[in-house]
């Protein structure tokens, strides 16, 4: 089942949702914590809520690090978060080398 979202919207940042029914159970979508030995939680694979992954698509603009962080990666993790998880987290996708970001205000 594929659920995709009217692009032809004003819309900065549309969503499309997607799920494979034969996926659905599949260990590949389970959420992977591992302890880092600096700080905090290395969350890798996919993070998904309701076993579905969303794909966020940028219509206007350029993705600075502040805006992905605003717009993706806060929503995410403040579920996990909230749960009591840790105060902080990194990405880790598809064995890609960690990136960092530094976000400052002036």
């Amino acid at each position: 089942m594929v659920k995709t979202a009217d692009l032809s919207d004003s819309e900065v940042r549309s969503e499309i949702r997607f799920l494979k029914q034969k996926e659905k159970n599949s260990p590949t979508l389970a959420l992977k914590v591992s302890r880092s030995r600096y700080c905090g939680l290395m969350v890798r694979g996919k993070i998904i809520t309701n076993a579905s992954t969303v794909l966020n698509i940028f219509e206007e603009g350029s993705i600075t690090a502040p805006r992905y962080v605003e717009e993706v990666s806060e929503p995410q993790m403040r579920l996990f978060k909230d749960a009591g998880c840790a105060q902080s987290f990194y990405y880790w996708m598809n064995n890609a080398r960690p990136h960092g970001a530094y976000v400052v205000s002036d």
